[in-house]
């Protein structure tokens, strides 16, 4: 079988161009691939503001900073704000107390949202309620 030239010239050129569409995809695909999600558990809120909770990365951006919002009713009582770096499948305990001059009563219900923020700036907010304890 005797391929023509402007056949050979055709196909060359066919995949040139496949190969370039396929590399302008793969940055695209590379970054619809990371993904910014988080896990918060063990939130506790005591009456002298303290407040403590557990963050898990389990994204593939580096978690870049954590805010807790507590809440009384609609009214804000205080926020808790840490940075730093968690990294993908990280875990870290976070603690403080709580700026605001609001108070915190043992047995009252308080609603806490937290705000996660990620490398790139992407955000995730997780809401709870949570029972104070006593200090």
């Amino acid at each position: 079988m005797k391929l023509s030239a402007e056949f050979l010239i055709l196909f060359v050129a066919t995949v040139a161009v496949a190969g370039f569409v396929a590399m302008q995809m793969v940055p695209l695909v590379q970054q619809q691939a990371q993904s910014a999600e988080a896990m918060v558990t063990g939130i506790t809120l005591y009456s002298n503001k303290l407040i403590s909770l557990n963050v898990r990365n389990v994204g593939t951006k580096d978690v870049t900073n954590v805010k807790a919002d507590v809440y009384s009713g609609g009214t804000s009582i205080g926020s808790f704000s840490w940075s730093g770096t968690i990294p993908s499948g990280g875990e870290r305990g976070l603690s403080g107390t709580l700026s605001g001059t609001g108070t915190v009563t043992a047995g009252q219900h308080y609603t806490i949202v937290v705000t996660v923020t990620f490398a790139g700036g992407d955000t995730k907010t997780y809401t709870t309620r949570v029972v104070a304890l006593s200090a």
